[in-house]
């Protein structure tokens, strides 16, 4: 008896999950306008991204100088794992940063583009 319930239990569950496989197989595929439309979006917040990393890289110009003091004392004091650790960190940090930067020439560069497509 307790066969046949687990089996049938399991029988509905795939066919639950099979129903819901198709469903979401058949909604359509959005429009190639949402691209435009997300550009549009994300270019319209550029300025406050600016700021935000612009407050970002504020916090870390004064964070590295402390940082890099706290390894260089761990070192001084004979702590290699520790220094290890901390410029690891320091490492982590800085490329954050260079990838931010990076994303952020990146998108002022699409809305650039995309402000004077759509002014011509």
């Amino acid at each position: 008896m307790l066969r046949k319930i687990i089996a049938g239990t399991a029988v509905v569950g795939s066919l639950t999950l099979g129903t819901a496989g198709l469903a979401g197989a058949a909604t359509p595929s959005p429009s190639g306008n949402s691209e435009g439309t997300q550009l549009a979006t994300l270019c319209a917040k550029l300025p406050q991204v600016q700021s935000l990393v612009t407050q970002w890289q504020s916090d870390v110009s004064g964070f590295v100088p402390k940082v890099q003091a706290l390894e260089s004392q761990a070192k001084t004091d004979g702590l290699t794992k520790v220094a290890t650790v901390i410029g690891n960190a320091l490492s982590r940090v800085q490329n954050r940063e260079s990838k931010l930067n990076a994303r952020l020439t990146k998108l002022q560069a699409r809305c650039q583009s995309n402000g004077s497509a759509a002014n011509s």
